[in-house]
């Protein structure tokens, strides 16, 4: 998880090339599984579409119905 907005119980992971790597995938299917027992959303945005910040703000803000 690279963010976190606490009081909504979303994770921000930011998903750059590195996590097409096997054992990348696999412990980040892990720590979701997890969250998501937690009660917690993953929402995962592409390290490209990060660099964006209004679109980056976009997303999160369509994921917590804003």
């Amino acid at each position: 998880m690279d963010f976190a907005i606490v009081r909504a119980k979303l994770a921000i992971e930011i998903d750059g090339a590195v996590h097409e790597r096997t054992d990348v995938a696999a412990r980040d299917l892990a720590r979701e599984a997890y969250l998501k027992k937690l009660g917690w959303t993953v929402l995962h945005v592409g390290a490209e579409e990060a660099l964006s910040a209004d679109h980056l703000l976009a997303r999160v803000s369509a994921e917590l119905g804003l």
